[in-house]
This record gives C-alpha cells, sequence and structure tokens, in this order.
C-alpha cells in the first residue's frame, strides 16, 4: 500500500510508524526500535531541513509499505524493505547545503531530482543491525579539494608525501586559494588555526591536511544501525559506499582510510573535541575496522540538520565565512545553551540569476523573516558572490577609550566575560553613570574609576601619591 501526501512532516510521521511496525514483528523485536528512531532521525533532519530553508521549492511525498517493482533494485532487497518514503522537490535547479565551516568537514551536500530512503531488515546473520538505503542524497567533496590535489601532483611528483604537501600548502595557500573565495582553505584553516592542534606538533598538521587533500565523494548506498554499548545513547552508526567511478577516485579512497584509521586509533579522544562532526564521518566509514564504534547518531543527523543562524566572524578571516556562527551557542563557561543543526539550504547555479549580485545577497546573521534563503553561484566552492578584486563590508566601530594595565589569571579572565564593562563608562560615586571622562566636559563630580582599573603600571592609585 501506497499513501501520497501534500505535508512532508505526515509522511515523515508515518514513515517512522510504518518502519516501528515492520520492526517489531521481525526477529529483533522491541529490541530494534531505538534503531529505528535513529535512523528517522536523520531522515527528518535531511528532509526538514530542505522544507524549512527553501519553502519555495514544493515538495511532494509518498510513503510505501509494500513494495512495486520501479522502487526497489532488486527482489532480495525488496524481501527486507518494511518502509519506503519517497520525496520529490520541484525545482530545475540542484539543492545544494553548505556545511558550517566549523564543522570542519571538506564536504558539501546535493539534492536533484527525486530523494529516496527505505529501513531494511538486518540480514540474518547480522540481527543487530538496521539498514537505511538511500538514493538521491551526494555529498561532492569541495571543489579546491581536487584542484589543490591536481596542482600538488604536477608540483611535486614522486616526492609527494604528508610533509612535502603541507609545505607546498602553506607557501601556496593565500595566493592561489584566498580565504576570502575559497570554502576549503576556510575548513582547513579552522582546525590547523586551534591552540590544540599546534600543540600536537607539525606532523599532526601535515597528517590532518593530507587527509582532507584526498577527501573524495562521500557516495553512501546503505547506513547501518547498531547496538552498541560502548556509546554513550547505545546505537552506533556506519556507512557502506558506493563502488567508486575511476582508479583515481579508489586510491584516494584508500589513502583517506588510511589515514582515518591512524587518526581513529592515535587521536580519536581528541579529535573528538577538536573536530567531533569531522571525526564522527570517519568513524562512520572506518570505526569497526579499528575495533571502534561507528559515529554517533546523534552527532551525524546535526551535521544534516538545518541550521537556524549563521553569519560573518567579526576578526581576522572569519568575517569572509559566512558560516562562521553556524555553531552552538554557549555561556562564558563554555557549556552548551541551545543546539542547532550545521546546514544551510540553497539552489544552485542553475538558478542564478546576474540580478542578484550585489553585496547585500547573502544575510548577516539569519535568513529573512519569510524563509527565503539567497541563491548561491557557486555552490561547490562556496565563494562569497563578490568580485575578484571587492572585499565584504567591515562594520567600523569607534575606537575603545584607552585601558590601564590588564588584570592577568582565570579568575580576571571569568569576571570580565560575566560582568562585562562598557567601553565609553566610568562609574561615580553618586551611584550614578557618565561618559568616560575623555568624552565628556571637564566636571567638578569626584569619580573613580572601575574596579579592574584601580592599579596601574606603578601599583596602586592610593599608594602612588
Amino acid at each position: 500500500c501506497a499513501k501520497s501526501h501534500s505535508d512532508v512532516r505526515e509522511s515523515l510521521r508515518v514513515f517512522q510508524a510504518l518502519a516501528d511496525e515492520g520492526v517489531r514483528a521481525s526477529a529483533g523485536g522491541a529490541a530494534s526500535v531505538p534503531l529505528v528512531a535513529a535512523a528517522c532521525r536523520f531522515v527528518e533532519a535531511v528532509v526538514s531541513g530542505i522544507h524549512e530553508h527553501l519553502p519555495q521549492v514544493e515538495a511532494s511525498s509518498r510513503v510505501s509499505a509494500a513494495l512495486r517493482p520501479e522502487d526497489c533494485p532488486s527482489s532480495a532487497e525488496a524481501q527486507r524493505e518494511v518502509a519506503i518514503l519517497m520525496v520529490r522537490f520541484d525545482s530545475a535547479a540542484p539543492l545544494v547545503g553548505e556545511i558550517g565551516t566549523r564543522s570542519r568537514v571538506p564536504l558539501s551536500v546535493r539534492v536533484q531530482g527525486d530523494l529516496r530512503f527505505a529501513i531494511s531488515l538486518p540480514h540474518a546473520q547480522s540481527q543487530s543491525a538496521l539498514e537505511l538505503r538511500v538514493d538521491g542524497l551526494e555529498m561532492p567533496v569541495l571543489e579546491d579539494a581536487e584542484t589543490a590535489r591536481v596542482r600538488l601532483k604536477q608540483d611535486l611528483g614522486q616526492s609527494l608525501n604528508p610533509m612535502s604537501a603541507y609545505a607546498w600548502w602553506e607557501q601556496h595557500r593565500h595566493k592561489d586559494f584566498p580565504l576570502q573565495h575559497s570554502k576549503f582553505h576556510r575548513v582547513v584553516e579552522s582546525l590547523l588555526e586551534q591552540k590544540g592542534m599546534k600543540m600536537m606538533g607539525t606532523k599532526i598538521c601535515a597528517d590532518s591536511f593530507w587527509g582532507y587533500l584526498h577527501t573524495t565523494d562521500l557516495s553512501v548506498e546503505v547506513f547501518e544501525f547498531h547496538l552498541d554499548d560502548r556509546t554513550r545513547t547505545g546505537v552506533a552508526m556506519t556507512a557502506r559506499m558506493r563502488a567508486p567511478k575511476s582508479p583515481a577516485e579508489s586510491d584516494d579512497r584508500a589513502k583517506v582510510k588510511d589515514i582515518t584509521r591512524k587518526m581513529l586509533k592515535n587521536n580519536r579522544a581528541s579529535a573528538d573535541k577538536l573536530c567531533p562532526s569531522a571525526i564522527s564521518v570517519g568513524a562512520m566509514l572506518a570505526g569497526p575496522e579499528v575495533g571502534q564504534p561507528g559515529a554517533c547518531p546523534h552527532v551525524v543527523a546535526k551535521l544534516f540538520t538545518a541550521a537556524r543562524w549563521w553569519g560573518r566572524g567579526e576578526d581576522a578571516w572569519h568575517r569572509h565565512d559566512e558560516s562562521w556562527l553556524c555553531t552552538d551557542k554557549k555561556d562564558w563557561l563554555g557549556r552548551m545553551v541551545e543546539e542547532q543543526g550545521r546546514l544551510i539550504w540553497r539552489l544552485a547555479e542553475a538558478a542564478w540569476s546576474p540580478t542578484h549580485a550585489t553585496r547585500n545577497t547573502v544575510p548577516a546573521t539569519s535568513p529573512s523573516p519569510n524563509g527565503l534563503l539567497p541563491i548561491l553561484k557557486s555552490p561547490s566552492g562556496f565563494g562569497l558572490p563578490w568580485g575578484s578584486g571587492d572585499q565584504p563590508p567591515v562594520e567600523q566601530s569607534p575606537p575603545a577609550p584607552p585601558n590601564h594595565r590588564v588584570k592577568k589569571g582565570m579568575f580576571a579572565r571569568l569576571s570580565r566575560r560575566a560582568f562585562p564593562r562598557p567601553q565609553n563608562i566610568a562609574w561615580v560615586t553618586n551611584k550614578q553613570w557618565h561618559l568616560h571622562p575623555q568624552n565628556r566636559t571637564r566636571s567638578n563630580k569626584s569619580t573613580r574609576d572601575h574596579p579592574a582599573d584601580r592599579c596601574g603600571p606603578e601599583g596602586p592609585r592610593h599608594l602612588q601619591d
């Protein structure tokens, strides 16, 4: 039986209900229900995200429990599939999802045509795994990753290795891959600029860049969900890839898998803190091969969930990155207070029009109130849609008044973050606020400075006279 729905959310609800019913009737029984929940959460993240970010794109869906010949690639798979969801987006242009730079994943997400998700019962020899077969969801590597790989092979030839490639990158990255326009450069730099990475040394940085350099399209055929007591949620997620398209892609897959295994063996604990999304993708592909659990389904689903806010940073090259603020909100102690997704959906190059090429094309922090998003000119590179000689506008803030000696130490830093001092305000003895002395006329009112400024270079002020 098949049911068509105009409401995507209703289709998702029916899809999960059918999957629950089919799994409960199988040999796994109720023990496999958490696997269904994890698989359906991933499906919901992808489908709902497109619907939320691109409401102008009409979507139609169909949920099926009994299979038709055109829905299933083989009769063997047809016997195991218990729920199918097909979603069609009415758009001539592909739908492209940009992953937030601070996720540090050198991939994008692409949907064109029909999306098909099918939940299958596990094989007889693998009762603890549930399969989610996916068609129509592509994850191509960023364009500059392929460009850099070709350039390195041409320039270094037989001497190409992780250290020589990293040295070449440090020499050419700003000239050939400017941060203003290269999403790949921003992803790499967002990892290597961290203090934790610098403390690990050049060898770890070179190996990390080597892995980024050989990243290929993530062409997943089946996501597998396993019951695993080693994970916090009791569920682990792995993936089976489609066959490589060429011998070169096969070689690159082998190289990046070898690097991934080494990273998982030696640095998974630190990578879970520095780049949890990226290491989760690696664990999804190679975790069981090194005796470790696969990826956390929550982290992977979060990577494919539509973001609710994003925008450029405020300093250095971060002000060129539209997705720099696409991250969770944290308090002054670094604790997460609000969680969000990592994907920004846009229409691709086929829908690009020169009339959109203005400086205000990209919103500063979030989508417009009606939910419409800008159209991206170059989805694979995710460069900003300004001319090559242009720079994004930078807000000019008034210079701050000169500060006295700043106290050091962890307690002083936490105090300044918890109780920030206004730049042009001073505290006076009669409990009133006045402009900073340098920004107001001379007054006879006795003032005393902020407590943080009482101690100057020569010591406490009451001892300087």
